[in-house]
């Protein structure tokens, strides 16, 4: 057998779409190759991030306290240093930057997988410009700048224009989702989730399955379930199922008690069995005014889900050619309009996304990513 390739990831923000993109990308990955080391942070989030690689051999360093990100760069220079790992692969940019600093004395091959955008007027004010080009310099130290879509290039690209001359290590390895074994048993999940939650079986049933941070969008979900109540335009009975905990999630249900709409909201909190819930929503709603390349519609699409989807930057890549639903980003008149229509012809909808699986299943298969991430590391452990 091969020996093995040490893998240090560094994961400073270890939220569901990082951990997500572990448990798929990673986990596609020869589990006889390779093994993993990985420098996160001590929170709810980061206590989850080994159960996304079992199967794995996996070691954990967790910083905690005001002085984490010392910790953090501690943990990697002392790693990088005693030779315990070969290459060094960092989720995010804040994670990007610590490993630079960690490796700066040794000088590991290092793969940075930026899972963000830029939003714009990160590099205002008086020393925007001299971050801007530190920012800049520390990327380009790294072997591989990994854009996990064309969109988020660009995005790159645009906002730190330095990294042009280093435009060779810019690469862009789309992101995918695990479709062995994930597919819809024929079982009557709608009804399940709607007996379990103690609803009507009629009940319309919108999943928002994503982080409770302003670029995800959220509160113009909320506005537009206002407008459709005001307008008198619900003639059903409707729900917004909104997942995961943190962040903003106390400011979101306070601008819903304060309008008066906490009877079309359920907040289900965590679950790792996403696909139960996919399978059991009637939509699933992406109002997002930023994303790199998100794995939720990816995932409604292999399930037959219908999407309703922003033509924000990295969704509007994902849902090209597909038959999401689009809505104008930012635009909650035109979310409540298509919030309507997909009520009164919810069946047209879920034949279409039916139909669509197959395309989706190979359209978004992790594996040809995983399988292109293995050839990234192959290269930078022979380095």
């Amino acid at each position: 057998m091969a020996e093995q390739i040490r893998v240090l990831a560094v994961i400073r923000h270890p939220v569901g779409g990082i951990r997500t993109y572990l448990k798929y990308t990673y986990g596609s990955l020869d589990r006889k190759r390779y093994r993993f080391t990985i420098v996160t942070v001590e929170d709810e989030e980061g206590r989850l991030v080994e159960g996304d690689l079992s199967g794995f051999e996996v070691q954990v360093f967790r910083a905690q306290g005001r002085w984490r990100f010392a910790a953090m760069v501690r943990d990697i220079f002392l790693l990088c240093w005693n030779k315990k790992v070969d290459i060094i692969h960092s989720h995010g940019l804040t994670a990007g930057v610590l490993a630079v600093i960690g490796n700066v004395f040794v000088s590991l091959s290092h793969i940075i997988t930026l899972h963000g955008v830029f939003m714009g007027g990160e590099f205002s004010g008086k020393f925007g410009g001299v971050t801007r080009r530190l920012l800049g310099w520390l990327l380009s130290r790294a072997d591989v700048i990994h854009c996990v879509s064309e969109d988020a290039r660009i995005n790159l690209l645009t906002n730190l224009p330095s990294l042009a001359r280093h435009n060779s290590k810019c690469l862009v390895i789309p992101s995918g989702v695990c479709v062995e074994g994930v597919y819809d048993d024929g079982s009557d999940h709608r009804s399940a989730l709607r007996a379990e939650l103690n609803l009507d079986a009629d009940t319309i049933i919108f999943g928002f399955l994503g982080r409770f941070m302003p670029e995800k969008g959220f509160t113009h979900l909320i506005d537009a379930i206002e407008h459709l109540v005001k307008e008198k335009n619900l003639n059903a009975t409707v729900k917004v199922l909104a997942m995961n905990y943190g962040a903003f999630i106390r400011e979101y249900k306070a601008a819903i008690e304060q309008k008066k709409l906490s009877r079309y909201f359920i907040f289900y909190g965590f679950t790792p069995d996403i696909e139960r819930i996919i399978l059991g929503v009637d939509a699933v709603v992406i109002p997002s005014l930023s994303e790199a390349c998100p794995l939720v519609p990816m995932e409604a699409f292999v399930l037959g889900c219908p999407v309703i989807a922003s033509d924000c930057i990295g969704l509007r890549e994902v849902v090209r050619d597909t038959p999401a639903v689009k809505v104008t980003s930012g635009d909650h008149h035109c979310l409540a309009k298509t919030l309507a229509e997909v009520i009164m012809d919810r069946e047209r909808y879920k034949q279409r996304a039916l139909e669509f699986v197959p395309a989706a299943r190979r359209r978004f298969d992790v594996s040809r990513s995983a399988a292109e991430l293995d050839s990234v590391f192959q290269r930078l452990s022979k380095a």
